[in-house]
């Protein structure tokens, strides 16, 4: 068990530096305690993929850490506005939140599938 919680952390910050996010951990040459990603919080789920854009640029302009992901549902394209990841439901609702009382509306939160890293 202990291996594959080290498999899915190393893919894990491999998949973050490949969008650009640098864990501070790896920053500072220690090693995190793994936990599994249990939210995934959003700022809009748009249609076009200019206004997801827009969205993130104005998250960005308020210091929140945005990025877009694709995502299919029912055959439909949409582009996501993710703000957060966390494993703490309390931080998550903390946050979520915060960024409501930021002016933000279509803050959702999509929980981690059981079973999956």
């Amino acid at each position: 068990m202990k291996l594959k919680r080290r498999i899915a952390a190393l893919f894990i910050a491999f998949a973050l530096l490949l969008v650009g996010v640098v864990p501070a951990s790896a920053a500072s040459g220690t090693s995190p305690d793994y936990r599994p990603v249990n939210y995934y919080v959003f700022a809009g789920s748009f249609t076009y993929k200019s206004n997801a854009y827009k969205r993130v640029a104005a998250l960005k302009k308020q210091g929140y850490d945005a990025f877009v992901k694709v995502a299919y549902v029912n055959g439909k394209k949409f582009y996501r506005v993710q703000i957060g990841a966390f494993n703490s439901k309390a931080n998550m609702n903390n946050y979520t939140k915060k960024v409501k009382k930021s002016g933000f509306d279509g803050v959702f939160v999509i929980p981690r599938k059981k079973g999956s890293y």
